[in-house]
């Protein structure tokens, strides 16, 4: 027996219960086994229905509607499988198909010729539903869960990473930029400086040129005198 079952005082109490030893984690694959639980469990309270006669037909009404539910959860459970690349798809494909050949082969006609086994036949037959249903899910389908959880997880350590890297690109181009806005006032200063420079020795030039303007006309005044 594959998996971990419920505990024997779950089982006892209501061993058609959906209890959260059962859940996978996933929203829809467990909804979906809750509803395949309850058709199992509509099945067996009729099959011990003393008082109501006929009740074959609606036994096989239950038995078809809970093979066509099934094949449509498993169809919805595949394609789960294989949009998350689950490496087991196989295994599981392999275990649907069988329990739905063994839904197919059902045929309660034969119950005619059973005289007092029906009865047991029935318990039997629910027995046996409920069992492979509770052994896939623990067995199984908790692999899902657990394939898609360590997924999320390695997802969003993968992003957090992103972040992280994007925030110290951030980082960088602010202190580039800022470097980038000081250098440039730098630049701009020492520009101001060399204009200083230049203007400063212009004057100088002028004074000087000035001066000597100055001593050579006094010169020529001094000379012109002497010669009076």
């Amino acid at each position: 027996m594959i998996g971990k079952l419920p505990s024997k005082t779950e089982k006892a109490s209501d061993p058609f219960a959906f209890t959260d030893a059962f859940k996978t984690g996933i929203q829809s694959v467990d909804d979906q086994h809750q509803r395949l639980f309850d058709i199992i469990r509509e099945t067996n309270d009729l099959i011990h229905e003393e008082l109501l006669h006929d009740k074959y037909d609606e036994i096989m009404r239950l038995l078809t509607q809970l093979r066509e539910y099934t094949e449509f959860h498993f169809h919805d459970e595949e394609a789960l499988m294989e949009r998350i690349h689950y490496p087991e798809l196989e295994a599981q494909k392999r275990a649907h198909t069988a329990f739905v050949e063994r839904l197919v082969e059902i045929d309660l006609s034969d119950l005619d010729n059973m005289d007092d086994n029906q009865q047991d036949y029935l318990i039997n037959l629910v027995d046996f539903l409920l069992s492979w249903l509770s052994n896939h899910i623990l067995g199984s389908d908790m692999k899902i869960g657990e394939y898609m959880k360590k997924n999320n997880n390695t997802l969003l350590v993968f992003l957090i990473i992103l972040v992280v890297v994007a925030i110290i690109a951030c980082i960088f181009y602010i202190i580039l930029n800022s470097k980038g806005k000081i250098n440039q006032g730098v630049f701009r200063t020492n520009d101001v400086l060399i204009t200083s420079l230049v203007t400063v020795e212009e004057k100088q030039e002028e004074q000087e040129e000035s001066m000597i303007s100055d001593f050579l006309l006094d010169l020529s005044q001094k000379n012109v005198l002497s010669l009076l």
